[in-house]
C-alpha cells in the first residue's frame, strides 16, 4: 500500500497519468519489460506462481511455431521475450544482466572455437554443422 502510494504522488509530481508512463522508452528493451512488470504487479496483475509465468512462456513459443507471415513471428518472438523478462523477474533474475553473461561466455567460446581451428590449419567458414558442433563442445571451458 505504500507503494502504491508512493507511486501515485510520483506520478501526479511528473503529470503522468498512468502507473506505466514513468518507466522511460530509452531504456534497454528487457529492463524496460522488466520496469513495466514490476509496476504492473505492484496493481496485483502478474501470475501467483512462478511456474504460471512458464506455462505462458510455453504457450508463447507454441504460438511462435504457428506464425507464418514476418509481422506475425515477429510480434510473437517479442511475446516469449517479454514472457521470458517475467520469469525472471519473478525469479529475481535481471533479465538484461543475465543475457549479457549468456553474450560474453557465447564471444569468449566462439573465440576458443576459432583459435582450436587455427592451430588445426583449419577455418570455422566451411566446416560442416557436425565439426562445428564438436569444436563448440570441446571450446566448453573446464570449471
Amino acid at each position: 500500500e505504500v507503494a502504491t502510494n508512493w507511486e501515485a504522488i510520483k506520478r501526479r509530481e511528473r503529470g503522468a497519468q498512468h502507473l506505466l508512463d514513468g518507466v522511460p522508452l530509452s531504456m534497454p528493451a528487457l529492463a524496460q519489460a522488466q520496469s513495466l512488470q514490476d509496476r504492473a504487479a505492484r496493481t496485483g496483475f502478474e501470475w501467483e506462481r512462478t511456474r504460471q509465468a512458464l506455462a505462458r512462456l510455453a504457450q508463447e513459443m507454441v504460438e511462435m511455431t504457428r506464425g507464418s507471415a514476418p509481422q506475425e513471428r515477429l510480434e510473437e518472438f517479442g511475446d516469449i521475450l517479454f514472457a521470458m523478462a517475467s520469469v525472471a523477474r519473478r525469479m529475481e533474475i535481471d533479465a538484461e544482466e543475465a543475457l549479457r553473461l549468456a553474450t560474453r561466455k557465447f564471444r569468449e567460446r566462439f573465440a576458443r572455437m576459432e583459435k582450436l581451428a587455427s592451430k588445426r590449419g583449419a577455418a570455422l567458414e566451411g566446416m560442416s554443422l557436425d565439426d562445428l558442433l564438436n569444436l563448440w563442445r570441446e571450446a566448453r571451458p573446464t570449471r
